[in-house]
């Protein structure tokens, strides 16, 4: 490369690097609400707004979905339902932590190509607009998603 060609190109070089970093650099500081555990995972229970509820591996509050009547099955199949209420995953065998003393297991979901967790039969799912832990934003949603109880 020639020394004119660094000259001319170096604002836009320097330019895209300042937006990299810009763009890194405004994150935001919520904690995302996980779609999948790379590890097994392990629920418990925590103190919420609405009394003690299940929580998956980063402490964010689990749910349950009424229309989920087919033991390991999920009836939140369409893209749009599964984007808004991300499957609580794993990868091996779930762990019951402090409090949660219901029967875990996993099912496979060809669709989403994981194993969901699943606690007394019902599989279990994240509110995205849950950013926080404690949020409980997702509970009475459409009548249909409660918070997941111990």
């Amino acid at each position: 490369m020639s020394l004119r060609t660094l000259r001319t190109h170096a604002p836009i070089w320097l330019a895209a690097g300042a937006m990299a970093i810009l763009i890194a650099a405004c994150g935001s500081s919520a904690t995302p609400v996980p779609t999948a555990a790379p590890v097994p995972a392990t629920v418990t229970v925590a103190s919420t707004s609405l009394g003690n509820a299940l929580v998956g591996p980063t402490g964010h509050t689990l749910y349950t979905f009424d229309k989920d009547t087919t033991p390991g099955a999920s009836a939140c199949t369409s893209s749009g339902c599964m984007s808004t209420w991300p499957a609580l995953t794993a990868a091996g065998t779930p762990t019951a932590g402090s409090g949660a003393s219901g029967t875990l297991a996993v099912f496979t979901r060809s669709d989403i190509n994981a194993s969901q967790v699943s606690y007394n039969g019902k599989p279990l799912y994240y509110y995205a607009p849950d950013a926080n832990v404690g949020d409980v934003k997702g509970d009475g949603v459409g009548g249909v998603w409660h918070v997941a109880k111990p």
